[in-house]
């Protein structure tokens, strides 16, 4: 009911409690390569990544939303501030796959990037590249959420770690949705 003063940090074998359809999709998926790997005639390794808050160019996902929304002008509303997450760059998220296909890694690899932003922080990123941002703050009683990926099994894995910060993909983010925009313009 209160912030936490630290995230979570959630481990490929901590115990799983899925938010969302999405979220249980994902769960189902490594649930039945576990089981189909029980039987002898089905004889194959597999790696699942389980990727955390992805955010990147022409995405649904709330930071690019918010973006192109903060760009046209419009009022943003922003729920739980004090809320982190581990949010990953799409382009990281193509590159960590792309390791994880070519290394040895077995089972669930998470795929962050091992560091939790807060809502609020997201906000004064997107502010930095969009001064004239409006923002609406929702107060709404919910539980606080506060997590970050455990990226130790992916590094151990892939000899690699994410390289884009926050800050530095809104940046990347905010240019390319200017960028669509004058295009739109034109």
């Amino acid at each position: 009911k209160k912030p936490p003063n630290n995230p979570t940090k959630l481990s490929e074998d901590d115990s799983i409690n899925t938010r969302n359809l999405c979220g249980s999709a994902k769960y189902y998926s490594e649930k039945e390569l576990e089981y189909l790997k029980k039987f002898r005639k089905f004889t194959f390794t597999h790696v699942s990544a389980r990727i955390f808050r992805v955010y990147g160019p022409s995405s649904k996902d709330v930071i690019s939303r918010w973006v192109r929304a903060g760009l046209k002008g419009e009022k943003i509303k922003v729920y739980g501030k004090e809320n982190s997450f581990d949010f990953i760059f799409s382009s990281d998220v193509a590159e960590g796959l792309i390791k994880l296909a070519k290394s040895n890694a077995k089972g669930v690899v998470n795929l962050g990037t091992g560091t939790s932003n807060k809502i609020g922080d997201v906000i004064k990123n997107i502010r930095r590249e969009i001064p004239q941002i409006k923002i609406e703050e929702v107060k709404k009683r919910i539980l606080y959420e506060a997590s970050v990926a455990d990226i130790t099994k992916l590094i151990k894995e892939t000899n690699w770690r994410p390289k884009i910060t926050l800050k530095e993909g809104i940046k990347i983010l905010v240019n390319y949705e200017r960028e669509q925009i004058g295009q739109m313009i034109k």
